[in-house]
């Protein structure tokens, strides 16, 4: 049976590991240098 001790550890590693997986998505990834820019604020009619 599981413990409640290896769950937060089991969560703690997957945190980690989330944290270090988004860092180098933002790093290596391509930025879209294609989208439109609008210089005015966007307001409903």
């Amino acid at each position: 049976m599981i413990d409640e001790d290896k769950v937060t550890e089991i969560f703690c590693m997957a945190d980690d590991f989330c944290k270090f997986f988004d860092t180098m998505i933002a790093k290596y990834t391509l930025k879209n240098t294609n989208k439109r820019q609008y210089h005015r604020d966007s307001t409903m009619s």
